[in-house]
């Protein structure tokens, strides 16, 4: 009884590990570009978190949460806890959620002055293969 309890109990952590990782809650089919600047920035696992603040067309300010990868992969190309600032201005392209809400995963990044921060491979192969379906589209 405790070996099945525990086999049901792995089974059920590796299926939600499975279901947080899943891209498809993102629409691979468009990019999306925001320009806002930074409330919040959270390098933190499992992904790290940019709160940032968006004026819409009427003017009135959104809140987009963007999403990229875990730390880890991102120390690799230069990321730490103070890559991105409050207070600075970032255009971000991504991926939007299919429901509209406004969350985005992170492919490029631009600082205003036009710096382009480093991705991480799996932000980069997103891009490129969006990019490359774009391309091969009639």
């Amino acid at each position: 009884m405790v070996v099945a309890l525990t086999l049901v109990s792995m089974l059920a952590a590796a299926s939600s590990t499975r279901a947080h990782h899943a891209d498809s809650i993102y629409d691979k089919e468009r990019l999306v570009t925001v320009t806002g600047v930074v409330a919040r920035f959270e390098f933190v696992n499992p992904h790290n978190l940019i709160y940032l603040d968006v004026r819409n067309e009427r003017g009135n300010l959104r809140r987009w949460l963007v999403y990229g990868a875990a730390p880890v992969a991102l120390k690799r190309v230069g990321w730490n806890r103070r890559i991105i600032q409050p207070g600075e201005q970032l255009t971000v392209t991504g991926f939007q959620r299919k429901d509209g809400r406004r969350n985005l995963l992170h492919l490029k990044i631009a600082r205003a002055n036009g710096e382009i921060i480093p991705m991480g491979e799996a932000e980069e192969s997103y891009l490129e293969k969006f990019e490359t379906q774009q391309k091969n589209q009639p």
